[in-house]
């Protein structure tokens, strides 16, 4: 797959979970109105158990590459950037099924990726929000969970140019006013989501 195109898939990927239960009753009624054999493979694709969480954990890897390949197509130079970008990127992805390696304090390049002393146990390994169904408070609505999950693994692996070793209200005050490559802020909705919990009977040590 092409990178310049994986936003293209991600929203074919969206559009079918998004339909999902919709797209078994429409092949359901195929299958015994029509009779189509077509209707009864992609039916019996559908009802196969893993797929549903195949296309789940596609969608929560699609957006990974995503954001990367916006950051690529901003107008302003971005060399400068590419190095701290991609190795976030790869910090991310390693991050879902690492295990006994401090990412953080280790050289990108030294990870031991391939050695499996250092990979996480199947039922371990992170594989999305809708895979492992975690539940957030109410204040967040289902259709954003995974994008306030990937904002909070992306903050995870993120080089921060002041003294994490402030209170909870002074680090999230540094983290709101972060931008992307484009000047925008970078973590808006993951922002929202820590002031509602900040302000909630949650204790504040929690979210730091």
């Amino acid at each position: 797959m092409h990178l310049r195109h994986s936003g293209c898939h991600c929203r074919v990927v969206y559009r079918i979970l998004e339909r999902y239960d919709a797209l078994k009753l429409f092949f359901t009624d195929a299958v015994f109105t029509d009779r189509l054999q077509a209707a009864q493979t992609i039916l019996n694709i559908l009802n196969y158990p893993v797929q549903k969480l195949y296309l789940s954990f596609f969608e929560f890897m699609l957006e990974i590459f995503n954001k990367l390949n916006r950051q690529m197509q901003l107008v302003k130079p971005q060399i400068h950037l590419l190095y701290t970008v991609m190795s976030s990127t790869v910090r991310t992805l390693l991050d879902c099924f690492n295990s006994g390696q401090n990412l953080n304090s280790t050289a990108i390049e030294n990870v031991q990726f391939r050695n499996p002393k250092y990979v996480s146990q199947l039922e371990n390994m992170y594989l999305g929000e809708k895979v492992n169904a975690l539940k957030f408070p109410a204040i967040v609505t289902e259709d954003r969970l995974q994008s306030l999950d990937m904002k909070w693994r992306l903050l995870r692996n993120h080089k921060f140019d002041f003294d994490e070793n402030v209170s909870a209200e002074e680090f999230w005050i540094h983290v709101k006013y972060l931008n992307a490559g484009d000047g925008s802020p970078m973590l808006p909705h993951l922002i929202l989501f820590v002031e509602a919990m900040l302000c909630s009977h949650i204790p504040v040590q929690t979210w730091k």
